[in-house]
């Protein structure tokens, strides 16, 4: 957890106009968006959460209600103010607190992880703003130094938050981030509809994802296009055993072959891939890339995903698909002097070889 001591602000005085129906009170998989909302900031290290009302507040206090760390703030003039005048009576409840972290109701698919490593950052250089950017462009959530909320809460109102944030203050900082959600809101319907479309697969970076992430790990190009041609004979052989009625999700294999050698110039680079992914909320594609190199004596062999991406790792030499019997031969000629290697090149031989006998014996039954 972040070492510093943040609260969450987020406003829901807005009339959703543009929506048409209360925003943070929409479903998004079983939980009203607020609560989304609340539960990023909570999970990714804030201590508290100040949620600034207007109408419908008490709606909004039956359904946050099982938070402890949430209070309730009421704008009794929302419908007559700005946006920003209900900000103001949320900061004016930010007491002994390090940093304020800003999010919008209806931005709720921001990743805790997101809101974590945002921290981290901000302790490591206490700027005035630190913004998360991606694509090029900062969006939600901004991270805002304590000690500019008495000139926030001075501040006109010109231009709302955003207005405020680049006027006041002398540092402003700005931070990569994997995370599509922080563009995401639900001002109009079809922005809603993306978000539920987007939600159940916000887990596994899309090629866009990737390509920001091979960024922040520094990832080389050569090693991307090996990742690109594993990721391409993944999806061969995945959607083989998928027409043989093997349920793989084929998105989340996809995406683990591409990031499978994310840090590929690191010792120890799967675990370290694995290790780098799990600090952005990748798990589930972290615990694919753990085992593509060595697989663990104590798992049993099956035509999972991480099987499929364990063998197709050891097909493709640089980005050029290879027999398996050759790659191999290869690997033991060059390391042939030193026994230790050869112990380990021949059991990573005998479970692809384990892998894809199970493969052929699968395709050969359904036909």
């Amino acid at each position: 957890m972040p070492g510093v001591k943040a609260a969450g602000l987020i406003s829901v005085a807005g009339l959703s106009s543009r929506m048409g129906a209360f925003k943070p009170l929409l479903d998004l998989s079983g939980k009203p968006l607020i609560c989304r909302t609340i539960e990023s900031l909570l999970r990714g290290g804030v201590q508290q959460v100040t949620v600034v009302t207007g109408r419908n507040r008490d709606a909004i206090a039956r359904v946050v209600h099982k938070y402890p760390q949430v209070r309730l703030v009421h704008n009794a003039d929302y419908a007559a103010t700005a946006m920003f005048d209900s900000i103001k009576l949320g900061l004016q409840q930010m007491h002994d607190m390090d940093a304020v972290v800003f999010l919008p109701a209806d931005v709720p698919a921001v990743r805790p992880e997101t809101v974590r490593v945002l921290l981290q950052q901000w302790e490591k250089q206490k700027p005035d703003v630190l913004l998360p950017v991606y694509q090029g462009q900062p969006w939600h959530p901004p991270v805002i130094s304590a000690r500019l909320l008495p000139q926030l809460l001075q501040y006109n109102g010109t231009g709302g938050l955003k207005g405020a944030l680049k006027v006041l203050g002398t540092s402003r900082e700005h931070m990569l981030v994997p995370d599509k959600g922080c563009t995401m809101d639900a001002d109009y319907v079809e922005d809603y509809q993306r978000l539920c479309q987007y939600w159940p697969l916000r887990d596994v970076p899309d090629t866009e994802v990737c390509q920001i992430l091979y960024q922040l790990a520094g990832t080389p190009e050569p090693v991307q296009q090996h990742c690109e041609a594993v990721a391409q004979k993944a999806m061969e052989l995945g959607e083989q055993l998928q027409q043989n009625g093997n349920a793989l999700e084929l998105h989340l294999l996809e995406s683990a072959a591409r990031l499978h050698d994310i840090c590929r110039t690191e010792p120890s680079h799967a675990q370290a891939g694995a290790e780098f992914l799990r600090q952005y909320g990748f798990y589930r594609i972290a615990d694919l890339v753990a085992v593509h190199m060595d697989w663990p004596e104590e798992r049993i062999i099956q035509l999972d995903e991480a099987a499929v991406l364990y063998l197709a790792d050891k097909l493709v030499s640089g980005n050029q698909n290879i027999p398996l019997d050759q790659r191999f031969v290869e690997k033991m000629k060059k390391f042939a002097d030193n026994p230790e290697i050869v112990t380990a090149i021949k059991r990573r031989y005998e479970i692809a070889a384990e892998i894809l006998c199970q493969m052929e014996q699968e395709v050969t039954k359904k036909e």
